[in-house]
């Protein structure tokens, strides 16, 4: 979902996703990810958001990094992230909400764009 995302909002805002139930029935003109034999998948140690990010030129973007630290943990594991669980906790509502793939990839999105604002705001500084 946040690559889907990712791709919509920073590579091509025109992006149309096919959602399949088994990656081997992928037509072989699109641009596949996130599976395996995909375009855009794992490699090494990164998952496929991080990929992008570094593919698309986007890795310098300090909020699309600490979302990328997001989903790395929450994908693979990892190094804790403090908004993980409430991240988590807010899709599955969504789910609950939407059964259509692209109803859901819509609210996610949504979340996704309220992380990134606050994602990159500048970390505070001490004092009160």
């Amino acid at each position: 979902m946040a690559s889907s995302w990712l791709i919509r909002r920073f590579v091509d805002p025109e992006a149309c996703f096919i959602w399949l139930a088994d990656p081997r029935d992928y037509p072989t003109d699109v641009l596949g990810f996130d599976f395996d034999g995909a375009t855009f998948s794992h490699v090494d140690n990164l998952v496929t958001f991080e990929v992008l990010l570094m593919t698309f030129g986007l890795s310098e973007d300090p909020g699309l990094a600490k979302l990328a630290a997001l989903v790395h943990y929450l994908d693979v594991g990892g190094v804790p992230v403090a908004e993980a669980a409430g991240f988590v906790t807010m899709l599955a509502g969504v789910k609950q909400r939407y059964s259509d793939d692209d109803a859901v990839l819509n609210a996610a999105g949504a979340l996704l764009d309220h992380l990134y604002a606050a994602f990159a705001q500048p970390a505070p500084t001490g004092g009160s």
